[in-house]
């Protein structure tokens, strides 16, 4: 992670499943980066009647995690293409860039949805230009942690395999 990076124990609601960072950057700018993952399986995994969900279940399990988005699009990040979604809010005063991957099905119980946000906030970013390239660089730091993200995730947590099951 950047020197600028410190994680947030604050804001992080599990440190067993997400994490969040703050982003300082110079004139007291502070975005915040939120990384965790969303299960792709529906029912009850513990006695195997757990299933895969479909495309509209994975739409449905993201809209109630609150991804909603005015923008949306595809972007490559690594050798993985990821989705990307930009939310403006300005009641609350955010701007939240969503960077999501929905894993492919292999038949595991443990495929997820990684969501990574970056938050920052919209009157700082209109206020001036540096705080704008400053979040251009909070972005392309995040998608360097994305890639880490992924190859360490993909190297740690085995698939679960037809043998596992007998």
């Amino acid at each position: 992670m950047p020197d600028t990076w410190m994680i947030d124990d604050s804001h992080t609601k599990d440190k067993e499943q997400d994490a969040v960072w703050k982003l300082s950057g110079k004139k007291g700018w502070r975005s915040y980066v939120e990384c965790y993952m969303l299960p792709t399986y529906v029912g009850d995994i513990a006695d195997l009647t757990g299933r895969r969900a479909d495309k509209t279940e994975i739409a449905d399990i993201l809209e109630k995690d609150g991804l909603k988005f005015s923008e949306k699009d595809m972007v490559t990040i690594g050798e993985t293409k990821w989705h990307v979604g930009l939310n403006v809010s300005s009641s609350n005063n955010i701007v939240r860039v969503t960077f999501y991957y929905v894993e492919p099905d292999k038949g595991s119980f443990n495929e997820s949805i990684q969501v990574v946000h970056l938050l920052a906030p919209l009157n700082k970013l209109k206020a001036n230009k540096e705080n704008r390239e400053q979040f251009l660089k909070d972005i392309s730091q995040t998608k360097t942690m994305i890639t880490t993200f992924s190859e360490t995730k993909e190297k740690e947590v085995p698939a679960f395999t037809d043998s596992d099951r007998n």
